[in-house]
């Protein structure tokens, strides 16, 4: 498994704040450009190396909290890509495809993913996350119903 060298890895770290920068000032197009320039910094194949997950997992999160489901989308599949090649994170990767689903409102398949967590992992992957995420798993008939219009 291999690790990107220091000095790649700083390039990352320093363009990768940058864009941390901008999405704590809400500015998404920098956000997503120097999202994408931190990115390039990684050698290709870049779903070869282990900190590729870290901060692919990083930008999707922004982008999900800041409710840009396409371009978290992107960042997701980048997750997918590099948990295919080194299968570290398959369970920390099946929690966020299903906070993917849960945010876009696809409750069905957010409770798939989180029940396959929950059967590998426990709970732990829910704390620390947003509260309304444990209390859908525990009582997703309640968000599946608002979803469909029925009370």
């Amino acid at each position: 498994m291999p690790l990107l060298d220091t000095q790649n890895y700083n390039k990352v770290i320093e363009v990768g704040k940058k864009a941390f920068e901008a999405l704590r000032s809400d500015d998404i197009h920098h956000f997503k450009a120097y999202s994408e320039e931190a990115w390039d910094q990684f050698p290709a194949p870049r779903e070869s190396w282990n900190q590729v997950y870290n901060y692919a997992k990083m930008v999707f999160k922004g982008f999900l909290e800041k409710k840009k489901f396409e371009e978290a989308k992107l960042w997701l599949n980048r997750m997918i890509d590099n948990n295919n090649c080194l299968h570290l994170f398959d369970s920390d990767l099946e929690f966020n495809i299903g906070k993917f689903y849960f945010e876009t409102g696809d409750y069905q398949k957010a409770y798939e993913e989180w029940k396959i967590v929950v059967e590998d992992a426990g709970y732990r992957y829910f704390e620390n996350e947003k509260p309304e995420y444990s209390a859908f798993y525990n009582n997703p008939q309640k968000y599946i119903d608002k979803r469909e219009g029925n009370i």
